[in-house]
């Protein structure tokens, strides 16, 4: 039987590798990847240099939590990666839609803190 926390991280990793294969080349040169307090972007880098990036990112955050286990439940560290890939969704649209970050980034921030409280009060029962 396969273990769903592990099928729901390996899934979350295979969309996180379609999402740059899907978009990258339809980014710009210069990718926006920081914004200011009115989701106006304030910092670029080229990008080459973003996808590259965030690929090393989700390995490496992929491999911790992976490290991790059995202390961090594979659902969770899922979710996790699932919070990553939907930020980096927020910021791929914000450069193939003008430029201006959507203020609906804060749904998955609220989501990841909730996501996190639930995890952290149930362990500690």
């Amino acid at each position: 039987m396969v273990d769903t926390g592990l099928a729901l991280y390996v899934m979350v990793l295979v969309l996180a590798a379609l999402q740059i294969a899907l978009y990258a080349p339809r980014l710009p040169g210069r990718v926006a990847y920081h914004f200011n307090a009115s989701f106006e972007p304030n910092a670029t880098m080229p990008k080459n240099l973003f996808l590259a990036l965030w690929a090393l990112y989700m390995a490496f955050m992929a491999g911790v939590l992976f490290a991790a286990s059995p202390a961090v439940p594979l659902w969770f560290a899922a979710c996790i990666l699932a919070f990553l890939v939907v930020t980096n969704q927020f910021i791929i649209s914000a450069n193939l839609s003008g430029g201006k970050l959507s203020g609906w980034f804060f749904v998955p921030v609220g989501l990841l803190v909730a996501l996190v409280l639930f995890f952290v009060t149930r362990g500690s029962r």
